[in-house]
């Protein structure tokens, strides 16, 4: 099993998009985008988290909602706002409704039909 990373568009509702590199992480409930990206996109947060780390550290972030777009599907969805030396990890749940398929041998990620 390889990792698989794909390029994608972000937005705040009504504001520029910025293509960002995502790391896919299919256990994630939330995506993380990382401090610079959401500040340049002007996100403000809406609410707090604490999440238990594989570990089990706990850390508390901030969360807002954006849009992400791929190809010519565009959704909306929750996003942790990461401190700054957060990377930037989508989770699955916005590909579930794209109905993407994986190759892990490859790292590549596709559209099903």
């Amino acid at each position: 099993m390889g990792l698989i990373y794909v390029e994608m568009g972000v937005a705040r509702e009504g504001g520029p998009e910025q293509t960002v590199r995502f790391l896919i992480d299919s256990g994630a409930a939330y995506s993380v985008l990382p401090w610079r990206v959401w500040h340049t996109l002007g996100l403000k947060p809406k609410r707090r988290l604490e999440f238990t780390l594989a570990d089990g550290t706990i850390i508390r972030r901030r969360l807002s909602d954006c849009r992400f777009t791929y190809q010519d599907i565009d959704v909306p969805g929750p996003v942790v706002l990461g401190e700054r030396n957060d990377a930037a990890c989508s989770a699955s749940s916005p590909w579930r409704a794209w109905a993407w398929c994986s190759i892990p041998s490859s790292g590549r990620s596709s559209r099903c039909a």
